[in-house]
C-alpha cells in the first residue's frame, strides 16, 4: 500500500518457492509546489524529481540462492532508483527457537543479505553510487534502505522501530519493522510487514496491521503498555506512520482470494482474480488511518497456496 505516484512494476524473481517483486515510485519535490505545505518534519528542500523503489521478498527461511541474479530485481535500469528500500520476510525459519533467540534478527543471515544486495548495486569495477542508511531486523523480517550517494547529505532524522504482533504481541514472527526519515523537504516512512496467515484470518490481519501502524515510534502501545527505548529504538512518540508525505507499507500481507474452499481458480485475465482479492474487496484495512492509502498494482498472479 502506498501514497505516491506508481511508475512501474517489475516482474517477479523466483528462488524455489519464494517470490520477489518491486515497485518504482516517481516523487517530485519542489519548493514551488503548493501541495507541499509547511510541515513539522521538514528542514530543507530538494528541487528534484526522484525515483523510490520498494522491493519485497518472502524467502521462506532460505538464503538467497547463489544462482539468483538479484541485480535485475534491485537495479533493472542502468542508473538505478534514487532511493532503494528492501523488505524481506522469513529471512530465517519461523520456528519457536528463532522466535526466542533472534528477536533482533539473524545477524549472519542479515549480513549475507546485505552482501548480496551491495554486490548487485555495485558491480565489480563500477564506482560506488549507493550508501546504506539503514539495516535492521526482527526475527524473520529485515529492512534495508539505500540512497544514491548524492542524496546522502539530505537524509536526516532517521528513526527505526519494530512492532511484534505474534502470540498476542510477544512473538516477533509476525508484525512489522519501520523506518522514517527526512529526505530534504520530504518526510518518508516505510513499513515492512508480515501478517497472520489463513483464509479466515482477515480480522486478525487487520488488527495486526493496525497495531503496527499505531504503535510504531510510540512510547505507549495501543493496548496501554509502555514501550521503552532499547536497541536503537528511541520511541519518543514524536512521529506517526501515517503522518508523512510519502508512506509505503509493503511485505507479506497474507491476503487471500475470497473463494469458497476447493473452488476452481478464476478464469480470465488479471482483473478476474484481482476482483476477488480480500484487500481490493475492502475486507482488509478497515481502520480510518488506511483511507489515504492505495493498493499498488500487481503484475503477477498469486501463488495457488494463497487460496
Amino acid at each position: 500500500m502506498l501514497r505516491g505516484a506508481q511508475k512501474k512494476t517489475y516482474p517477479l524473481l523466483r528462488s524455489g518457492d519464494s517470490e520477489a517483486c518491486s515497485w518504482l515510485l516517481s516523487v517530485a519535490v519542489s519548493p514551488d509546489d503548493r501541495s507541499y505545505r509547511p510541515h513539522p518534519f521538514r528542514s530543507s528542500v530538494i528541487a528534484h524529481a526522484f525515483d523510490n523503489q520498494w522491493c519485497t521478498w518472502n524467502l521462506h527461511g532460505n538464503p538467497v540462492d547463489p544462482s539468483d541474479n538479484i541485480q535485475r530485481w534491485l537495479r533493472p535500469d542502468e542508473d538505478g532508483a534514487d532511493v532503494l528500500i528492501l523488505g524481506v520476510q522469513e529471512l530465517v525459519d519461523l520456528g519457536p527457537k528463532t522466535m526466542v533467540l533472534n528477536t533482533c534478527g539473524d545477524e549472519q543471515r542479515q549480513a549475507a543479505l546485505e552482501m548480496r544486495v551491495e554486490q548487485a548495486l555495485q558491480p565489480p569495477g563500477s564506482p560506488s553510487t549507493y550508501v546504506k542508511i539503514c539495516s535492521f531486523g526482527m526475527v524473520g523480517l529485515a529492512l534495508l534502505i539505500y540512497v544514491q550517494s548524492w542524496l546522502q547529505p539530505y537524509v536526516r532524522q532517521l528513526r527505526i522501530d519494530r512492532v511484534k504482533t505474534g502470540l498476542d504481541g510477544i512473538g516477533g514472527n509476525k508484525g512489522g519493522v519501520c523506518a522514517r526519515f527526512l529526505l530534504g523537504s520530504l518526510s518518508v516512512c516505510t513499513v515492512n510487514v508480515h501478517l497472520a496467515s489463513g483464509q479466515q484470518a482477515v480480522n486478525e490481519r487487520n488488527q495486526h496491521l493496525g497495531q503496527v501502524l499505531s504503535d510504531a515510534f510510540q512510547s505507549m502501545s495501543s493496548k496501554g503498555t509502555l514501550r521503552p527505548a532499547k536497541n536503537g529504538f528511541e520511541r519518543t512518540s514524536s512521529y506517526h506512520v501515517a503522518q508523512h508525505d510519502l508512506c509505503i507499507i509493503a511485505g507479506d500481507f497474507n491476503a487471500r482470494l475470497d473463494l469458497p474452499k476447493d473452488a476452481s481458480w478464476p478464469r480470465g485475465p488479471q482483473e478476474a482474480w484481482l476482483a476477488l482479492d480480500q484487500i481490493m474487496l475492502g475486507q482488509a484495512m478497515r481502520f480510518p488511518v488506511y483511507v489515504a492509502f492505495a493498493k499498488a498494482l500487481s503484475a503477477f498472479r498469486p501463488r495457488t497456496s494463497t487460496r
